[in-house]
């Protein structure tokens, strides 16, 4: 990419580089910072989390943060939880630090550890992860059913109400599996890239430091099994709920709500749904190309 390099045409510059990347480099205050900064936040030097929503994002960077914490730079404890969401570069606020980039690159191959869900991805083309040469990329995806529930409890939470009627309750199901079918089809159509590895939560929840020593030997970051062990205890949901009373009980990441986690339980759907509604459920799913069997329901 080439820059005129002005200071008339910095603003320019960046918009420029926003538009198509995402990137955003607003922290360049001097012209010849910008080669330096679009290096350090180019995308083939990055670690993509590629998530659909309600999918164990959070658990899954609450681990890698740690990890990386305690293996590489020394950290003590745990990281602070705010500390931990500014660790992953999030496309909808892309600005953050984790830890000295050079160091980083030189221990794990990677720069940046950047945090997208698949609807953000394929919504703005600035994101489009999904179609650039990327060291490597996860896509974090949880059985349909789970996902639904767990969103529907967050819009809950979110409006301070309890319930919904059958009308929007029936319309909020048919948006989220109208949403869930377009972002799933997106993953299965990368299944076969080699820097790509697609992980289901319902693995992640139920066997943490297998998920995580893969995850970590695919994109040949070294592993310490010590380290993984006391990532994964200081970043399990009792452990995140604990924290959070050092925030009045609200949400570390979104102090406006409660506790950013329903339950991070699997299996609440059982309870949830009726089977009429699986059933219709189901039915959707299969008109897509998409069989429940792809889909841990146990």
């Amino acid at each position: 990419m080439a820059y005129s390099y002005s200071v008339k045409n910095l603003k320019q510059v960046n918009k420029y580089i926003y538009s198509n990347t995402g990137i955003l480099l607003s922290q360049v205050v001097h012209l010849n910072n910008i080669k330096h900064a679009w290096n350090n936040y180019h995308g083939k030097h990055a670690f993509i989390l590629r998530t659909i929503p309600r999918s164990g994002s959070h658990y899954f960077m609450n681990i890698l943060a740690n990890y990386i914490g305690f293996q590489f730079f020394n950290e003590k404890n745990s990281l602070d939880l705010l500390d931990i969401k500014e660790k992953f570069w999030s496309g909808l606020n892309p600005c953050h630090n984790y830890y000295d980039s050079e160091k980083m690159f030189r221990l794990t191959g990677f720069k940046n550890f950047i945090f997208v869900h698949v609807s953000h991805d394929h919504r703005f083309k600035h994101f489009n992860y999904y179609k650039k040469n990327v060291r490597g990329l996860v896509n974090l995806y949880r059985n349909p059913l789970d996902a639904i529930v767990s969103s529907y409890f967050r819009v809950l939470n979110h409006r301070n109400i309890s319930t919904m009627n059958k009308k929007k309750r029936k319309n909020f199901i048919n948006m989220k599996v109208e949403d869930y079918i377009k972002q799933y089809t997106s993953i299965n159509e990368m299944r076969e890239k080699k820097n790509v590895i697609n992980i289901s939560y319902e693995n992640l929840y139920l066997n943490p430091l297998d998920i995580m020593n893969e995850v970590l030997n695919f994109f040949k970051i070294p592993l310490s099994e010590k380290n993984l062990n006391k990532s994964i205890q200081q970043s399990n949901i009792n452990y995140i709920k604990e924290k959070e009373k050092n925030f009045n009980n609200r949400s570390f990441y979104n102090s406006k709500v409660s506790s950013h986690i329903h339950s991070g339980k699997i299996n609440q759907w059982k309870k949830f749904f009726s089977s009429d509604e699986i059933k219709r459920i189901e039915t959707q799913f299969n008109k897509s190309g998409i069989s429940f069997n792809e889909f841990i329901f146990e």
